[in-house]
């Protein structure tokens, strides 16, 4: 309180003080700010209530995007719209295009393995149970590894599927 008393020169607003000393100083119709400073000045609002002060509108900064002529030409090449990219980005985008070019035989035939390795490996455990119960541990251990196998080999797959479209990709998501 001395310092503030005295020397007042010596204190400096903080983050909270500083848009009620500006009102208490220079008040204005209204504040014009950009989204994170009307998240932050929306804070404030009790603050101002605190000191029985009137907190101004706060109002938007006008916001533009540029978007050059190549992108603009690579979003209407995969005939994208700039509105969707900017709200809701191009994740859909990006996986429409690979379910659109992945090979739906490779599809078929991982479904098709991996259905007939789990029946034939339920049939063995069943079997191999029957005979040794102290086999039931090691066998769902066995088909654990076996199914994480085949998804790592069927990620793999989709993989280089994504480095041979990865042109159209690194163009979809910049």
């Amino acid at each position: 309180m001395q310092i503030a008393k005295n020397h007042p020169e010596r204190l400096s607003n903080n983050v909270i003080t500083r848009p009620l000393m500006q009102e208490m100083l220079f008040p204005v119709l209204a504040f014009v700010s950009g989204p994170g400073e009307i998240a932050y000045w929306a804070e404030l609002k009790r603050v101002f209530e605190l000191f029985s002060m009137k907190m101004p509108p706060i109002i938007p900064r006008l916001n533009i995007t540029l978007v050059e002529r190549s992108i603009h030409s690579d979003l209407e090449e995969m005939e994208l719209s700039l509105e969707t990219v900017l709200t809701e980005g191009t994740a859909n985008a990006v996986e429409s295009y690979l379910d659109s070019v992945k090979d739906e035989t490779i599809d078929t035939l991982f479904g098709t393995l991996k259905s007939q390795l789990e029946e034939n490996h339920e049939k063995l455990f069943v079997h191999a149970v029957s005979l040794d119960r102290g086999l039931e541990p090691m066998l769902n251990k066995n088909i654990e590894f076996i199914q994480k196998q085949l998804n790592f080999i069927y990620g793999k797959i989709g993989d280089r599927t994504k480095e041979r479209h990865s042109v159209i990709l690194k163009n979809m998501t910049g």
